[in-house]
C-alpha cells in the first residue's frame, strides 16, 4: 500500500494527508457500490487507513491535514 500511496502523492503531486483522504473516498465508494466485498476492501486498503504502515512523517502530515 504503501508503494501506491507514494506513487499517488507524487504524480499528482499532493500531500500525505490529502492522498489519504483520496483512498479513503475511494475505499468508502467501492464498499457502497459493492457491499459484498466490504471485507476484501477493508483488508486491500489496510495500510491506507493509519494501521500502523504509514511513516512517521506520514502520520504526522496526515493528522495536520485533519
Amino acid at each position: 500500500m504503501q508503494e501506491l500511496i507514494k506513487k499517488i502523492m507524487e504524480n499528482a503531486e499532493i500531500s500525505a494527508g490529502q492522498t489519504m483522504k483520496v483512498l479513503e473516498t475511494i475505499k468508502e465508494y467501492v464498499k457502497e457500490q459493492f457491499p459484498m466485498m466490504g471485507d476484501a476492501v477493508d483488508k486491500l486498503f489496510e495500510g491506507a487507513n493509519g494501521s500502523g504502515s504509514e511513516t512517521p512523517d506520514m502520520h504526522a502530515e496526515r493528522e495536520d491535514h485533519l
